[in-house]
């Protein structure tokens, strides 16, 4: 049997890569920022709860994100980032149509995000990036508010573990080693795993899910600062 996914193996090349005596110019990193989160869904959502469904639209979900990073120069203008990033993921999810009643679901999932990207430095020390990105889920809720009650579910189990997409990248490290990224992640996984029996109990979205994010962040390099761009402008 193939598996085409194992963390344990994901973790491991995470482990190799950024342990690489990948040599002295290799570089550690913190950064955090702003998640804008949305679940991807089909055309007609529906979320089905006590046996009664309900059109609903996914709208973004702001919330945060933070980790650590390392810059692993390859061949040339070619570095390689591999990430350990907390993530909050989900949506905010309210009634399509005209429903009289007011109500709105959170879907907050926090994830641990192991980007692995492949960058190369641009002029004027900006840079584009781009790679794929595993996903481990860590805690999944619904906060509702539904005619002025508000209750929470803990639904970890009705979603995948494991996500898997594609992130696109750019950004601008200053000569001082502080930066700001601008991402885009694009989930190919479909992370529901809920069951109709479940619909009885807790809400249950129905279809295909997937995540995606664009997030905005600021980090910063340790390391020597490097040259004053009117000296090198050959990245760092």
């Amino acid at each position: 049997m193939i598996v085409s996914y194992k963390p344990a193996g994901i973790l491991i090349l995470w482990t190799v890569l950024t342990a690489s005596p990948a040599m002295s110019q290799v570089k550690f990193g913190l950064k955090s920022g702003f998640t804008f989160a949305e679940m991807l869904a089909g055309s007609h959502q529906t979320v089905t709860n006590s046996s009664v469904s309900m059109s609903v639209t996914n709208y973004p979900r702001t919330n945060i994100n933070a980790g650590i990073f390392f810059d692993i120069p390859l061949a040339g203008k070619l570095h390689l980032q591999p990430e350990l990033l907390y993530n909050n993921q989900g949506s905010v999810t309210k009634p399509g149509g005209n429903y009289i009643i007011t109500a709105e679901e959170i879907y907050k999932f926090n994830y641990l995000n192991l980007p692995l990207l492949f960058k190369w430095q641009l002029p004027y020390y900006f840079y584009a990036a781009t790679g794929p990105q595993f996903g481990l889920l860590l805690d999944a809720k619904i906060d509702q508010s539904l005619v002025g009650k508000d209750n929470t579910y803990h639904v970890t189990k009705q979603y995948k573990p494991f996500d898997f997409g594609w992130t696109l990248a750019v950004g601008y490290v200053s000569p001082v080693n502080l930066g700001i990224d601008l991402r885009y992640n694009l989930g190919f996984t479909d992370i529901n795993d809920a069951s109709a029996s479940t619909a009885a109990t807790i809400p249950v979205q129905t279809g295909r899910l997937r995540n995606s994010a664009l997030q905005l962040g600021v980090f910063f390099l340790f390391g020597k600062n490097r040259m004053p761009p009117s000296t090198s402008n050959t990245g760092y």
